[in-house]
C-alpha cells in the first residue's frame, strides 16, 4: 500500500543527514547538524495517473534542468543554491513550527545558536 507523503509548500521533500562513523567497537558516530531538505521541482497531485519525476523524486540530477518560479514559496526560504530546491534543517525546523502554531521557539540553552534545530548538545553517538 502506498503511503500518502508528508507535503511542504504541496511538494514531496526529503532529508539528507550526513553521519560519520569513526569507530565500530564501541559504536562512535558523529551527526553533521546542518543537513539538506531537498524538495521536487513541481508540486505534487495525489491523483495524478502519470508518473512525473519532477514532482514524484527530488533528485538534484533531475530537479536542475527545471527553471525555478521567483514567485515559489520554496524559492523564497531556499539556501543559495541557484534553483531554490533546497533547504537547511533550520528553515525545516522554523516551517514545522510556524506550522504547528507558531508560537514561540521554547527557550535555549546558554550558548545554542538561534538556528540549531537539535537544541544544543554534542552530536555524537556512542554504545
Amino acid at each position: 500500500r502506498y503511503v500518502q507523503p508528508h507535503l511542504i509548500h504541496g511538494r514531496k521533500w526529503d532529508l539528507r543527514l550526513y553521519v560519520a562513523v569513526t569507530q565500530y567497537d564501541p559504536l562512535t558516530a558523529y551527526l553533521y547538524r546542518e543537513g539538506l531538505v531537498r524538495f521536487a521541482s513541481r508540486e505534487y497531485s495525489r491523483g495524478a495517473a502519470v508518473f512525473d519525476r519532477t514532482a514524484d523524486l527530488t533528485n538534484y540530477s533531475i530537479n536542475r534542468w527545471v527553471k525555478a518560479d521567483p514567485e515559489d514559496p520554496v524559492l523564497t526560504a531556499c539556501m543559495g543554491d541557484g534553483q531554490g530546491k533546497k533547504w537547511g534543517l533550520g528553515e525545516l525546523h522554523e516551517h514545522l513550527r510556524r506550522k504547528s502554531g507558531g508560537g514561540p521557539p521554547p527557550p535555549r540553552p546558554q550558548g545554542v545558536p538561534p538556528g540549531d534545530p537539535w537544541g544544543g548538545g554534542p552530536a555524537i553517538l556512542t554504545q
